[in-house]
Parts: C-alpha cells; structure tokens; sequence
C-alpha cells in the first residue's frame, strides 16, 4: 500500500465528513474526482473507511452529478469486494474438496 495514497483519501474523507456534518456539499465534486483517479485497493477502504464518508456525502447531496459520481465509485468499489469474496469461497470450496479427496 502506498502511504501517500492512503494520506490523500484521508484528508479527502476528513474534507468529506466536515462537508457532510455542516450539510455543505461545496467541492465534493471535486474531491470525488480526485478520489476516482486513486487506484483503490481492498486494504485502502479499509483502512481508510472512504467509503462511510462517500456516502455520506452521496446521502446529503442534492447535486446529482456528485450523487452520481459517488454511486459509481460506491459500486465499483463493492465489485472490488465482491471479487475478493469469490476468491475466497472459490479457496475454500477447493480445500473442502481436497479435504474429501
């Protein structure tokens, strides 16, 4: 994991939480730009927990191209986890299969 990745979707996610709590979504658009050309990883959303932060902004926003934009990024980073998923099941399906072989 690059820590300077991970140092920018902080500051982004702090930004987007004081956005949220004040419901002033000014410049969200722009964050959600910079967050969607970060190369996200698994270790990323979790550390990090952008993901709470993007939609609460996604929630409070009546902009919808940040309400789209943060959508998009939600859902790709869910296929992100989903892959992981079939990649664990397809581990243990392998080892249950060695294990009655």
């Amino acid at each position: 994991m690059n820590k300077k990745e991970e140092d920018d979707i902080i500051r982004i996610a702090k930004k987007m939480d004081k956005m949220a709590q004040k419901k002033n979504g000014a410049g969200a658009l722009d964050l959600l730009k910079e967050l969607k050309n970060i190369p996200m990883t698994l270790e990323l959303l979790q550390s990090t927990r952008i993901g709470m932060s993007v939609n609460a902004i996604r929630k409070q926003s009546t902009d919808d191209e940040v309400t789209s934009l943060a959508k998009s990024l939600i859902k790709s980073w869910k296929k992100l986890l989903g892959n992981i998923w079939l990649l664990r099941g397809h581990k243990m399906l392998v080892s249950a299969c060695l294990y009655l072989i």
